[in-house]
């Protein structure tokens, strides 16, 4: 094996030197965009909230009750269909004349 040259050593020393700093003061930059990004972020949700007309617990409140209406109404009508063989019992015993 031959051996670098000591400029050649020195300038590749340099180049990962000047990497690694630009990579971490990407990082850096990255860090505070993403931290004021999620101040912003927050920032405009509890403007969005101050501006509902009814708060969002009692919002959902009110939804999760309707659903659970629709739910009940939905169980109870589908109970209520007779099933194919009580259908076929009533329909032979209404032919037959029982």
């Amino acid at each position: 094996m031959t051996d670098m040259p000591s400029q050649s050593r020195t300038r590749t020393g340099a180049l990962l030197v000047a990497g690694s700093v630009l990579v971490a003061t990407s990082g850096i930059l990255g860090l505070l965009g993403l931290g004021l990004s999620t101040i912003a972020l927050v920032a405009a949700a509890r403007r969005r909230v101050e501006q509902m007309e009814v708060p969002p617990g009692e919002f959902a409140r009110t939804q999760l009750a309707r659903a659970k209406a629709a739910t009940n109404a939905g169980v109870v009508a589908w109970r209520s269909q007779p099933t194919p063989d009580r259908a076929e019992s009533r329909r032979r015993r209404e032919l037959a004349g029982v």
